[in-house]
């Protein structure tokens, strides 16, 4: 099974993205974490995006889907996977639709989460990541007192 997840920052793609996964035992693909692992190993788009990256630029589709693309075809993919983080807009979603049918990857499931930007900015002001797992949902806004004790209220990480 083949599954988008999109919404705005915020919206807890990331932390709905974890239970889908565990549920219906996919691979959780992450763009960013595609990004670093490219940038890492060195590969070729993985140098063309830190190009973009050290400047503050967003990197192009032309970039982006082609590693999207070498991801989902890797071992861990063949039983199904979950995209969080791609498209973002609408021309996004068209390019990568069109590069799944050419390599014949079917997506099977899309699911949107919608939320209201002033409640979008709220969970993003206050958030903070957990130690162990950035998908534990910590999210501190700014009118509530500071916790004491472990930052994270999931695994009792510090950060």
């Amino acid at each position: 099974m083949n599954i988008l997840i999109f919404g705005p920052n915020g919206s807890g793609k990331g932390t709905q993205g974890a239970i889908v996964q565990k549920k219906f035992g996919v691979a959780h693909i992450e763009t960013g974490v595609i990004f670093r692992e490219n940038i890492s190993k060195g590969t070729q788009l993985g140098k063309k995006a830190k190009g973009y990256i050290d400047k503050g630029e967003l990197v192009p589709d032309e970039i982006t889907v082609p590693m999207i693309l070498n991801r989902l075809k890797e071992d861990d993919c063949k039983d199904g996977w979950l995209l969080d983080g791609f498209p973002r807009n609408l021309a996004q979603a068209e390019a990568l639709y069109d590069a799944l049918e050419k390599e014949g990857i079917k997506l099977d499931y899309v699911i949107e989460i919608i939320l209201d930007r002033q409640t979008s900015k709220n969970r993003i002001m206050g958030r903070r990541l957990c130690a162990n797992d950035n998908n534990h949902p910590n999210n501190m806004p700014s009118s509530r007192p500071r916790r004491t004790g472990p930052s994270c209220a999931v695994s009792a990480a510090e950060n």
